[in-house]
């Protein structure tokens, strides 16, 4: 089998032959694998170049983060840039958190993915859930929650985005109210 190239893994095509790769290939076919594959490479963190700095053991950091006073952050956590963390949160272990994250205050994070872009609203719990945006996805029963309500999730937005629509809209605000 393995001659053959048949199988799966990751293969080099030379000289005519097709020669598998002694590489480790882990498949995702679920949700629930890719969730499972992101805490696998956390956990072993000392084999893969991660997108941040090592603060202590177990507890990675990007740059521009902001983690106030009364936070306690269990390992192992991976933070990326521009994550801020308000007052009395808790990250209970194996959290991952995206670019431009705003976790309001007296949250409870374990196990949990936060895609980028994503503010999670005041007294949230979540264990063992994937958030991007407005959706609270349950990798274990493929379901997920589309909340409309901006206090509880949603995704960030940049209101001072400058393009043509913008700029006519705020032309003939401006002159309607001179």
């Amino acid at each position: 089998d393995d001659e053959d190239g048949v199988g799966e893994g990751v293969f080099l095509y030379q000289n005519g032959k097709i020669c598998r790769l002694p590489w480790a290939f882990t498949p995702i076919r679920s949700i629930q694998d890719y969730f499972h594959l992101n805490f696998k490479i956390l956990h072993q963190d000392t084999c893969y170049t991660l997108p941040s700095y090592k603060v202590e053991d177990g507890v990675l950091t990007g740059m521009n983060d902001v983690i106030m006073p009364n936070v306690e952050i269990a390992p192992p956590v991976l933070l990326c840039d521009n994550v801020f963390l308000q007052r009395g949160c808790e990250l209970a272990g194996d959290v991952i958190i995206g670019q431009n994250v705003i976790v309001d205050k007296d949250c409870y994070l374990k196990s949990c993915i936060i895609f980028d872009n994503s503010f999670v609203g005041e007294g949230m719990e979540m264990v063992n859930k994937i958030i991007s945006s407005q959706r609270i996805i349950d990798p274990f029963i493929n379901a997920y929650i589309l909340i409309e309500d901006d206090c509880f999730v949603s995704e960030m937005r940049n209101f001072w985005k400058l393009d043509a629509s913008f700029l006519l809209d705020y032309l003939i605000a401006l002159l309607l109210v001179i």
